[in-house]
């Protein structure tokens, strides 16, 4: 805990110290309850000396107190003060208790009332080193203070494997061979370099390489750059790192050029003497071959056929040798486990960031004014360390806002890395050209084609778009293979199904790279698309078609064939428009009709308005069809008066080409429009019309979709029993037709026929119904339609907090945005619910507010 303080802490050059008591846990269980007192008092006689001498006490957990001074010599002085005052103090049953300290002095950065950084760590890692009694003192700290201090020497510290001087301070007399030789790692047996920031989240990918570390000797961490390898591996590395066997050695090979200066860099980070007449490698293997040691290779990907083979050497040869490798692909040698390092997790993305930007911005947190625009700034990087880091840097000069807009136009200015990194750590585009250049012209050109697609794509699409005379499909095939090795795509198997998919830093990248011929998003206006970007286009219009999501389709909808493609779907009809072909982007999305009402219908609005306003020469069938679509779209969305205009001019168009099928469904559709604001008769007439055409003209699915509107006309006259009787003979109808969108209609139909009539179970059962489908099919809408009358059902059989927890849960989905004729017809549920609403309800009410859609949809149908 954190004892309240009226003071800020201490900030700038800080000298910190940290304390705890030499084998507690043995001391409890000797003590019993007896410990209690003893803890009381051992915190009583340190904050009467923290106090004293100015310090700042700024966390205190069970034994452990983390103390800040503004300067190193009260900090010494308290440590010895504290060591004399305990030596004294009488302790029961004559036990000793015999605390530890360390102090070390640094410039600790400073967030939400704590302080942070490696200097923080180095206090902690010096006070774990130190012998009970003992006080350890860091160089940095000996510089500020004349006192009694005794040269330790060089020691590596867990964490820490660079050897740095510690002292010990001397405390009436009592010097350091009157302790036992200090906590430390055994100097010599590493050459592991400190870090100079935290090392941040992965616990579980540290955990599982050292796992991986003890059962196999030669793992490689493999990931696209900037991914966070290195790091990673040298956690790893230094939490091996524990005094025990011959110690860890690190090799650098990003500087080298050379295969053949492989074996020499490794030998001499090894410190072996090669003999004349005698091979490198040879040389190494007599060297390490009785030692037990881990040896880290870092960046190997430029060098891996020399990297391979010297594994392929010397790890069957040294059995105690373990290899930790880093790379962008894999070496490809017997006995290797690859594993493949993923992005941070968001929670982890977010604390990375805030960290870095509080470093260059100090006081930065993360809070409710900025949190929407770090996470979308985390989403748009991938979550990767290195572009996080890059992205904090920019801090220095805008704030999260501007930065999170800027980048929406592209990644240029993620640059400005450490001058102390490497060239190409120092910027984005530098690190991911790193790769690209390492590979073949065929794999450039593969991985720039793969740029076309959005969101990624499965092997199909991948085939069909990428190859052509110069790549044929086994081609790529074997380079989609070889770039996924080479960690510039990625596999994603957690649907069930595998896609190749890049991060978008990298996208952009080989987009950049892309044949002009085949870039579209440069194309100028009336430049048709050619080559991947036009074969990108063709295999999703055609994937659109098959999915039969148009009204004029009488085959079971397919929605699932095109969910997984909304990105790839929104960016083949982008180039299109852009590049003037107005009319291909017009077949597009007519294509995706009903893909639009039920994904975001304000979508569709603003798709086939921007159509519209691009002008041109338009057939007249593909207008009529769109002029449909669009009224579809701001029905659902509740603009009814924008519907119905758009439905007559559709319906003007039909009749004038002949089209009697299409005239039929622009007769229900603009039935359904004046229903909506109320016109029962004229929208009886209208409806009424188009039964009769569609069953002269032989259209089932109009002819379902007719006589169940007739239900919702029949609700809204009163008449209850014709209304339940038009549902279900319509739903009937639909029989094994897979028509999901319209049979929740009818279930919603039924479900708010059922509630008038009194039968509230009965009502929730249809609820659950059409929450079923509408979950399949991703209809925000109608899965909000759903919960809110289950919700409605729970509140008159008086289960209130059921009906609390999805009413809450409806307000919540609300909240993230529109939702279209929900809005209009929300308070006929709301004013239900809202009167039987007690305390039990706002109990639920407040759960059901911090469900996502999906986490609702599953308590409704629990």
């Amino acid at each position: 805990m954190t004892r309240g303080r009226l003071v800020e802490l201490p900030t700038g050059v800080v000298t910190l110290l940290f304390s705890d008591i030499e084998g507690s846990t043995r001391l409890l269980h000797r003590l019993g309850d007896a410990y209690g007192d003893v803890l009381e008092t051992h915190h009583q006689v340190l904050r009467a000396v923290w106090d004293e001498f100015g310090g700042l006490e700024v966390n205190t957990e069970g034994d452990a107190f983390f103390v800040a001074f503004s300067e190193a010599a009260p900090a010494v002085d308290a440590a010895r003060a504290a060591q004399q005052v305990l030596a004294e103090q009488v302790w029961p049953d004559g036990h000793v208790v015999r605390v530890r300290m360390g102090v070390h002095t640094g410039s600790p950065q400073v967030r939400s009332d704590d302080y942070w950084g490696i200097d923080v760590h180095y206090a902690a890692r010096l006070c774990s080193a130190a012998n009970g009694g003992q006080v350890l003192v860091s160089e940095s700290t000996a510089a500020h203070v004349d006192d009694s201090l005794e040269d330790l020497g060089e020691h590596a510290l867990k964490d820490f494997p660079a050897p740095r001087r510690i002292y010990h301070l001397v405390v009436d007399g009592l010097g350091s061979d009157r302790f036992a030789q200090v906590r430390t790692l055994r100097a010599g047996r590493t050459n592991l370099p400190d870090q100079l920031s935290s090392f941040l989240g992965r616990e579980q990918e540290l955990a599982e390489v050292c796992a991986l570390l003890a059962t196999h000797r030669l793992v490689t961490l493999a990931g696209a750059g900037g991914v966070g390898k290195t790091r990673l591996a040298l956690a790893a590395a230094a939490r091996l790192l524990d005094g025990s066997g011959d110690g860890v050695w690190l090799v650098e090979l990003a500087p080298l050029h050379d295969p053949l200066a492989v074996p020499t860099s490794v030998a001499a980070a090894l410190r072996v003497d090669v003999r004349p007449g005698v091979s490198t490698t040879d040389a190494i293997v007599d060297a390490v071959a009785s030692r037990s040691l881990l040896l880290v290779l870092d960046n190997c990907e430029h060098l891996i056929g020399a990297v391979a083979e010297l594994a392929a050497q010397i790890v069957p040869r040294c059995p105690g040798l373990v290899v930790l490798a880093t790379s962008r692909a894999s070496l490809g040698v017997k006995g290797e486990h690859v594993y493949r390092v993923p992005s941070l997790v968001e929670a982890e993305a977010v604390h990375l960031f805030a960290e870095r930007a509080a470093a260059q911005r100090p006081g930065f947190v993360v809070d409710d004014t900025n949190t929407a625009d770090v996470a979308a700034l985390v989403a748009r990087l991938d979550a990767m360390p290195l572009a996080l880091e890059l992205a904090a840097a920019r801090l220095r000069s805008m704030d999260v806002a501007e930065l999170r807009t800027r980048l929406e136009g592209g990644f240029r200015l993620l640059t400005g890395g450490p001058r102390t990194a490497s060239r190409r750590q120092q910027t984005l585009e530098a690190l991911i050209a790193w790769s690209y250049d390492l590979l073949t012209d065929a794999e450039r050109t593969l991985f720039s084609r793969l740029s076309v697609f959005v969101g990624g794509c499965d092997l199909g699409a991948a085939v069909a778009v990428c190859s052509d005379d110069d790549l044929d499909e086994v081609d790529v095939v074997d380079l989609l293979d070889s770039l996924v090795d080479k960690s510039l795509v990625r596999v994603d198997d957690a649907s069930g199904h595998v896609r190749y998919r890049m991060l978008e830093t990298v996208r952009e990248f080989a987009a950049d790279r892309l044949d002009p011929a085949e870039r579209a998003r440069s194309a100028p206006r009336d430049h048709h698309l050619a080559g991947a970007a036009r074969r990108h286009f063709d295999y999703f219009l055609a994937l659109a078609e098959s999915a039969n999501l148009t009204a004029e389709g009488e085959q079971a909808l397919r929605p699932e064939l095109v969910q997984p493609e909304t990105d790839n779907l929104r960016a083949a009809l982008d180039r299109v428009v852009s590049s003037g072909e107005i009319e291909d982007g017009y077949r597009l999305a007519i294509a995706l009709e009903n893909f639009w009402v039920t994904l975001d219908p304000f979508e569709g609005i603003t798709r086939f308005e921007t159509l519209f306003a691009a002008g041109g020469d338009v057939q007249p069938i593909l207008r009529a069809r769109a002029l449909r679509c669009y009224g579809g779209s701001s029905h659902i969305a509740g603009h009814h008066d924008q519907a119905r205009r758009a439905y007559q001019e559709s319906l003007a168009l039909f009749r004038e080409l002949g089209d009697e099928r299409d005239v039929a469904i622009l007769l229900h559709r603009i039935g359904t429009s004046l229903l909506a604001q109320g016109s029962v008769d004229d929208a009886r007439r209208h409806i009424e019309e188009s039964l009769e055409i569609s069953r002269s003209v032989g259209s089932a699915r109009d002819v379902v979709q007719a006589i169940g509107s007739m239900g919702w006309v029949a609700l809204d006259q009163g008449d209850l029993s014709r209304a339940a009787q038009l549902f279900k003979e319509s739903l009937d109808m639909v029989g094994d037709r897979e028509w999901a969108w319209w049979q929740t209609n009818m279930l919603e139909g039924l479900t708010e026929t059922s509630c008038r009539l009194g039968r509230f179970d009965e009502a929730a059962n249809w609820a659950r119904e059409s929450l079923v489908l509408a979950d399949q099919l991703s209809d925000r809408q109608s899965m909000v339609f759903a919960l809110a009358s289950i919700a409605r059902a729970a509140a008159e059989i008086g289960d209130t907090v059921r009906a609390g927890r999805l009413w809450g849960a409806v307000e919540a989905e609300e909240s993230r945005g529109r939702l279209g004729q929900w809005e209009s017809e929300r308070r006929a549920h709301e004013e239900v619910v809202a009167a039987l609403a007690d305390e039990e309800f706002e109990r639920g009410r407040d759960e059901g507010r911090r469900l996502t859609l999906k986490q609702a949809v599953a308590a409704a149908l629990g």
